[in-house]
């Protein structure tokens, strides 16, 4: 009996110390697959993030020129549309560590990401106050620092 009790203490003890070491193999390969596709995915919403006013500009355009009212329905979910997709793929800029070839930019991606956000949320606000002048020249100078900051940064 005592033998069974240390042949099972043993096979135990063998298996917790070889579990840790394969789990660790399996993480580190995981790591390498990940790694990849997130640089990929650091690019797109780095594209992403400087091209929201781009695809939503007619959208936009219809509302600040008074065609579509902001007080619809529509305002109300492209202006939620807009601001989602900036959270998201601006937000992803500036939260995550961007990939080696990038590291000499790091002021450049995490300001100009933030500029783009700002500048965003800017020109909704503007478009909500019936055009603000003061909002709509804020938009701008935003935009134009996040159009600087996005131009130094190598594609």
């Amino acid at each position: 009996m005592k033998k069974m009790i240390i042949f099972f203490f043993a096979l135990v003890l063998a298996f917790t110390a070889f579990c840790p070491a394969s789990a660790q193999t399996e993480l580190e390969e995981t790591d390498v697959d990940v790694h990849s596709d997130g640089d990929q995915q650091y690019y797109d919403n780095l594209n992403q993030c400087f091209a929201l006013l781009d695809l939503y500009k007619d959208d936009l355009d219809s509302f600040s020129s008074g065609e579509v009212s902001t007080l619809t329905q529509k305002w109300k979910d492209t202006r939620n549309n807009l601001r989602w997709d900036s959270a998201i793929s601006c937000g992803y800029i500036m939260s995550v560590i961007e990939p080696d070839e990038l590291k000499n930019y790091e002021s450049e991606l995490v300001y100009g990401s933030y500029y783009q956000m700002a500048a965003i949320e800017l020109y909704i606000l503007s478009i909500n106050n019936n055009n603000d002048p003061t909002l709509y020249n804020l938009y701008q100078q935003m935009a134009a620092a996040a159009q600087n900051n996005y131009s130094i940064i190598p594609k």
